[in-house]
């Protein structure tokens, strides 16, 4: 429902933006006359209707295309103020019908599985191995329950669990003979497995060194960047509305 709010909202904000330049450029057309077209036997006439007066610019090229532009958008911007209208009355309706789930008290259950179908639940399940290296750094509770070991993590794993997509986390990914343990493994909408790296700790050298090695390492694998794989840094993190857009775009 969530996912379904922010597209409609960000075609209204589209459709908003539009509509505003729109006016501005009919505002500046609005003394101007009205485009007539007559037509005869032989040829056609362009006229500019001020009032009850018509007056002849067959010949005036430029006002002639000026009058055809102001009557396009005086239609255009009639239409957009309907669908403007029409769109923020369905956000209003979709929020007011927004689902709400269910809290549940503080259980060993992972309750939090209510909210995926059973396919979903039957791949989160079957886990494989996992990353146990340092279980002393998994110091922050993502929203689903699990630990992970950064705050930029956590609000990467909110985000997914708050567009409904499974995933796991630090699970073992063995491909072209390689090892590795991504971040996260989260599965798409029509099925597909992508991997997801956040790569915190750039500044540090040791670090960076790691994560280029990793870069490779996925490159090597032939794993595809957006459609299979998805990085990102603390920048990113940083920028509002950025990890819902790769969401968006990679992931839905």
């Amino acid at each position: 429902m969530d996912y379904v709010i922010s597209q409609i909202e960000k075609i209204l904000k589209n459709e908003r933006e539009r509509l505003n330049l729109e006016k501005q450029e009919y505002r500046k057309l609005k003394n101007m006359g009205t485009l007539v077209i007559r037509n005869s036997s032989e040829r056609q006439f362009f006229c500019e209707k001020t009032g009850k007066k018509e007056r002849g610019i067959t010949r005036d090229k430029t006002k002639i295309m000026l009058l055809a532009r102001k009557k396009y958008l005086k239609n255009i911007i009639r239409q957009r103020e309907t669908a403007c209208g029409i769109l923020n009355a369905a956000v209003r309706s979709l929020y007011s019908a927004r689902i709400r789930e269910p809290e549940f008290p503080k259980t060993d259950l992972p309750l939090y599985l209510s909210r995926y179908t059973q396919a979903e639940v039957d791949w989160l399940r079957n886990s494989g191995s996992q990353n146990h290296l340092a279980p002393e750094n998994l110091v922050y509770t993502a929203a689903n329950g699990i630990k992970v070991r950064s705050k930029s993590e956590k609000i990467i794993a909110d985000k997914l669990t708050e567009y409904g997509l499974p995933f796991k986390y630090e699970a073992l990914l063995e491909c072209g003979g390689i090892r590795s343990y991504p971040d996260f493994t989260v599965l798409r909408r029509d099925g597909g497995q992508v991997y997801w790296e956040h790569f915190g700790l750039m500044s540090d050298d040791r670090y960076a060194e790691k994560a280029f090695y990793k870069m490779a390492a996925y490159q090597k694998q032939g794993l595809s960047i957006h459609r299979e794989l998805i990085m990102t840094f603390e920048s990113d993190i940083q920028s509002p509305g950025l990890i819902g857009d790769i969401i968006e775009k990679s992931l839905l």
